[in-house]
């Protein structure tokens, strides 16, 4: 296995419980953080009420001829870039939200609970108002074919302008004259920025001083109240929070949010129209609002068999060290090309709990593999991705996720990365 990458797959129904702590050592992190990561497992999800597989992306369903009839190696692998449909039915689709989410030793915040099946909806709606279905496409990825949600088409660049719509949607309803304010990265600020134009919204976005120069710079070509502090994304959130208080207006969170997630959630409900085929989907994380949208979204559509592996940079892994019980306060962020999967994450999130209800396994990727892979994307697909998308490129084409066999896909969730970076990646 290529790199210094971490298999994260244990059986413990409950990830914090564990006995021992292994010492190691890893350029500025704590002796827990390197740890052999084994906690995190896959587990049998609570069965789901939601919709019949007639319904909705059933395994094997038939929802648009999109397969490639040739091309294909003597593995039966296609070298050619397949299109699946894009057309997305506007019938309602409703289904049961498990409420049984629990993260057992640390307190939940009981403020913050998982959307609900109204919350769903409406993001849903506003959505398909708003937004175009972006594509799932068929890449070949070192010769292996897998199914790409091409997110990276949004006209923000990035998947976070589905949570930003539904949660401001859901804001101007209980107050059409209030404002709103963000704390990101980058990427979900833009979101904010760009739904707030759409629907006539007042925003604040708090960005850190380190955010992407390409996503400031987007950001400011947007009539908002643009506030850059701190040097890290809990410093920006932090002032962010801070000054929602002051004012007395919502805070919008990038995924401790039930809201932001009901919209994330749409991400995976269009891969199950659009490539009902998928059995393994690879998602990138940072706070977790992608991954717990497509947890909540594979309960409700009874796609249970799907696995869902959890991707983070080995060198900001907030998300899986705190499913081990490290608070945030604790845990160690070394520089990352992935600039919008790093740092993020609040002690008892309710992404954090929905991500370990579901007991999925970890990938940790190694800084050089992601930045390898932004060159490849560009080499050999032709396609511009942020290290956000290249850590589930990566933790693929190296086969960090260990499965050769399942029509394996991922979310290409962004492309907005920085001119000069990626000139310096590509020269690698």
């Amino acid at each position: 296995m290529p790199g210094e990458s971490e298999w994260c797959h244990g059986e413990d129904a409950n990830p914090l419980e564990r006995d021992e702590v292994q010492s190691a050592t890893d350029g500025g992190r704590t002796d827990d953080q390197n740890e052999d990561a084994d906690d995190v497992g896959v587990g049998n999800s609570t069965k789901s009420l939601g919709l019949s597989k007639d319904e909705l992306g059933s395994k094997g369903e038939e929802v648009v001829d999109h397969r490639a009839q040739k091309g294909t190696d003597t593995n039966g692998h296609s070298h050619h870039h397949v299109v699946h449909g894009v057309t997305i039915p506007r019938t309602s689709r409703k289904g049961h939200l498990s409420r049984r989410y629990s993260w057992s030793g640390v307190m939940m915040n009981t403020t913050v609970p998982p959307p609900t099946e109204q919350q769903l909806e409406a993001a849903r709606r506003v959505i398909g108002d708003y937004l175009v279905p972006t594509p799932t496409v068929t890449l070949s990825l070192r010769g292996r074919p897998v199914l790409t949600k091409m997110e990276l088409f949004q006209p923000t660049g990035a998947f976070k302008i589905r949570g930003a719509l539904a949660a401001i949607d859901a804001a101007l309803k209980s107050d059409p004259t209030g404002a709103v304010i963000a704390s990101s990265a980058g990427n979900h600020g833009l979101g904010i920025a760009h739904a707030a134009m759409l629907l006539g919204a007042r925003a604040t976005v708090v960005v850190p001083a380190t955010a992407s120069a390409a996503k400031v710079k987007k950001l400011r070509s947007y009539d908002i109240e643009l506030i850059q502090h701190g040097n890290s994304y809990d410093d920006a959130q932090a002032f962010a929070l801070a000054l929602a208080s002051e004012r007395s207006i919502r805070f919008l969170s990038p995924f401790n949010d039930p809201d932001v997630v009901a919209g994330q959630s749409t991400v995976f409900e269009e891969m199950l129209h659009q490539a009902p085929e998928l059995e393994h989907l690879v998602v990138s994380v940072g706070g977790g609002g992608l991954i717990s949208g497509s947890l909540v979204a594979r309960e409700v559509h009874g796609r249970t068999d799907i696995q869902v592996t959890a991707v983070q940079p080995k060198n900001s892994s907030a998300l899986y060290f705190a499913l081990q019980g490290m608070t945030m306060a604790e845990i160690t962020h070394l520089p990352t090309v992935a600039d919008g999967l790093a740092g993020g994450g609040d002690d008892g999130a309710m992404t954090n709990a929905i991500v370990a209800h579901h007991q999925i396994p970890f990938v940790l990727v190694p800084e050089a593999e992601i930045r390898s892979a932004v060159r490849e994307c560009v080499e050999q697909n032709g396609l511009v991705m942020e290290g956000s998308a290249t850590a589930s490129y990566a933790a693929i084409t190296n086969n960090l996720i260990n499965d050769t066999s399942s029509r394996v896909g991922f979310i290409a969730c962004g492309r907005n990365i920085a001119f000069d970076l990626l000139q310096s990646l590509l020269a690698e």
